[in-house]
């Protein structure tokens, strides 16, 4: 009851201050006019406060706005333009809106390498957004491509230790992780790791999410043993540092749970994820997205134990649940439906898991595209699936996927 009315009070005083805004932007509005560059700075803040509070639409309709207006009065290549396309590119970003984004992020990126050059600090920042937007599209040779580029410049420019320096280790490993070379992106983690101890301490949270990040690869790459013992520390950190019922240490037990499972630990593993997903349960309510994922993780648990039937029902309500939250063409969405088929799969259903895996293939080609990674993912699935049951359908859907893969590389050989 006292978090509901602490929520209440904070959403009144954000709404005070977005009531604020307008009313200052309309003001401005008036006296100066509309294309005034102090009426366009305020039409930018009042769009900032809509993101914040999550009103992503309200907000793009303001910046596009905003970077039409201010690219007109002060100039394409003026400093506030290029910081009103940024976030509008941010706010691309949220929405889904992956195309855009990487559009308007490729003209900052040409505009800040003209103006302040290669090696300046807000050109290696562009390059880093622009590379984010690139693995979120599922381009991650384009993506590594950027990111080791500003890895190699922030090292000579920067320094090994700076902040920025191990930032772009950490988003350069996500990307190695994305791409399968688990290897890699262990050799950045574990270092960014040593560096977050040793300049942010134990107990900070960028030292412990790259903890969770570490651990998730010893868990990806087999090292399970590792992926444990790390997973323990965490959870112990994380208790401490933010409390038993934190969403964070929550989310800890799942990603810990699993690492129990494939250790062997299926008991613990149970014990475990099902005190993660009662609590998210309670705390952020049944149909919360990390509660759903709390509960596809127990169910892989189940799976593991042999309870197939178990997991199966998880599975249905995971999907059942998801679909009315994200929409059934969510990329999580697509994840719980091939989480489901891995069960009916394992439980020997294989048609019903067939048929279900047809459609994920069939919503990510359209959704992310044929070359995505997780798209290539679902190819290998289903060929597993059809196995001796459908060996011609198997072997043709083998070939487009390597196929997919050679032209990938090829065209990541080029960009390098």
């Amino acid at each position: 009851m006292n978090n509901f009315i602490l929520s209440c009070h904070s959403q009144r005083k954000v709404d005070k201050v977005i009531m604020q805004k307008e009313q200052e932007f309309e003001k401005k509005r008036i006296t100066l006019g509309e294309n005034h560059p102090d009426t366009l700075k305020v039409m930018g803040n009042l769009a900032t406060s809509y993101w914040r509070n999550g009103e992503t639409s309200k907000a793009i309709e303001l910046e596009e706005q905003v970077v039409k207006k201010i690219g007109i009065v002060l100039g394409e290549d003026h400093p506030d333009t290029l910081i009103a396309m940024e976030n509008l590119a941010v706010s691309y970003d949220d929405q889904g809106k992956a195309n855009k984004a990487i559009k308007l992020k490729e003209r900052i990126l040409k505009k800040k390498r003209a103006i302040l050059g290669e090696d300046h600090p807000d050109t290696l920042w562009a390059m880093a957004n622009l590379a984010t937007s690139y693995w979120s599209r599922g381009e991650i040779g384009k993506a590594i491509n950027l990111e080791e580029q500003v890895l190699e410049k922030r090292r000579i420019l920067l320094g090994e230790d700076h902040p920025d320096t191990v930032w772009a280790m950490a988003d350069l490993a996500t990307s190695y992780w994305s791409k399968g070379e688990i290897g890699k992106a262990i050799n950045l983690e574990e270092q960014v790791l040593e560096k977050r101890r040793i300049a942010l301490g134990e107990n900070h949270p960028d030292t412990l999410l790259a903890m969770e990040n570490l651990a998730k690869s010893y868990y990806e790459h087999d090292e399970i043993n590792k992926a444990v013992i790390l997973g323990e520390q965490l959870l112990e950190k994380r208790r401490v540092v933010l409390g038993n019922d934190h969403p964070c240490t929550l989310k800890t037990m799942g990603d810990l749970a699993l690492s129990y499972c494939n250790q062997g630990k299926v008991g613990e593993a149970i014990s475990l994820g099902n005190q993660a997903f009662e609590k998210m349960r309670l705390i952020l309510g049944e149909d919360h997205p990390d509660t759903l994922k709390a509960m596809a993780k127990l169910a892989r648990s189940y799976w593991s134990k042999g309870e197939t039937d178990k997991a199966i029902e998880l599975d249905k309500q995971v999907l059942k649940k998801i679909r009315v939250v994200l929409g059934v063409d969510h990329p999580d969405t697509l994840t719980a439906m091939e989480n489901l088929a891995t069960s009916y799969w394992c439980g020997g259903k294989n048609d019903k898991a067939i048929e279900l895996e047809e459609q994920v293939l069939k919503k990510r080609c359209k959704v992310l595209g044929e070359s995505h990674f997780r798209t290539l993912t679902t190819m290998g699935i289903l060929a597993r699936f059809y196995g001796p049951k459908n060996t011609k359908k198997a072997v043709e859907l083998l070939i487009q996927m390597l196929e997919k893969e050679r032209i990938i590389h090829e065209k990541e050989h080029l960009v390098q």
